[in-house]
């Protein structure tokens, strides 16, 4: 096997930065192969939750020249979408319907579709605290970030350099402008009380229901989710499938390790 040197989708030269493996297409916003993945992973469940608006959908609209990224999702009317091969009138205002109800996506529902390095959907819950709306984002002075981010808790030294790598990128920041000038500058949900509050979590294996859904109800009952099982982390809610290395970290931290049935008694109130 040898390594592509060059992206089989745009061409640009293949770039691994240090300390990963990966390598990587440094184009992220003017590369096909990229705006495409990009525009799933905005429309995706996790993120941004538009039906209606898969992969098929996605590869036509770039390909018509209808998506440059993801602000251009909210300037797509039914007309335009319905012109495309296999695109009857309903589908077309269906998926028009969806992406109007997306606007009420709450920030770190965003912030997780943006496709920031390293900002996934427990990191943007602190984030999305932290700046309030889409606009104090924009805002925000990357070297302030760079210093203050990794003082938070759930962010640290790496997500922290990442979100300022993003603000220092000026095609990125007028994705984000076009963005709020299209009505999309979405507010962070307010810290809930419920029967959660003050506890933490993280979830491990195969659970029920996706393991974003099941975050959101955690959230929701007033919890915080963990990434992975740390000093603090009160609870390790495990599913199917769970190595035992996770299980020796939970008990050597005194994490009490859950099922999910258990966690369902919590979130009603009840003991585990």
């Amino acid at each position: 096997f040898a390594m592509p040197e060059l992206c089989p989708a745009c061409g640009a030269r293949a770039v691994r930065a240090e300390g990963e493996a990966r390598w990587r297409c440094p184009n992220r916003l003017a590369c096909p192969g990229q705006l495409k993945a990009s525009l799933r992973h905005f429309a995706s469940r996790a993120a941004m939750d538009i039906e209606h608006f898969g992969p098929s959908l996605i590869d036509a609209l770039v390909e018509a020249g209808l998506l440059g990224d993801v602000a251009d999702i909210y300037k797509l009317d039914a007309v335009a979408l319905a012109k495309l091969p296999r695109m009857g009138e309903k589908s077309a205002e269906n998926a028009i319907a969806a992406i109007a109800a997306s606007r009420e996506r709450p920030l770190h529902r965003l912030f997780t579709g943006l496709g920031i390095p390293l900002v996934g959907e427990v990191a943007a819950v602190p984030l999305a605290a932290r700046y309030g709306t889409l606009s104090g984002f924009i805002a925000a002075n990357p070297e302030v970030e760079r210093e203050e981010l990794a003082a938070l808790y759930g962010i640290g030294d790496k997500i922290a350099s990442s979100v300022a790598e993003a603000l220092e990128d000026a095609r990125f920041v007028n994705v984000l402008r076009e963005l709020v000038a299209r009505g999309i500058d979405p507010v962070a949900e307010e810290t809930r009380a419920g029967a959660l509050a003050g506890r933490s979590f993280c979830i491990t294996g195969t659970l029920s229901s996706p393991r974003n859904k099941v975050q959101e109800r955690i959230r929701a009952a007033g919890g915080e989710v963990h990434t992975a099982v740390k000093r603090g982390t009160d609870f390790l809610v495990a599913g199917e499938g769970v190595g035992s290395s996770k299980l020796d970290k939970a008990r050597a931290l005194g994490t009490a390790v859950i099922d999910e049935a258990a966690l369902e008694r919590l979130i009603r109130g009840g003991d585990a």
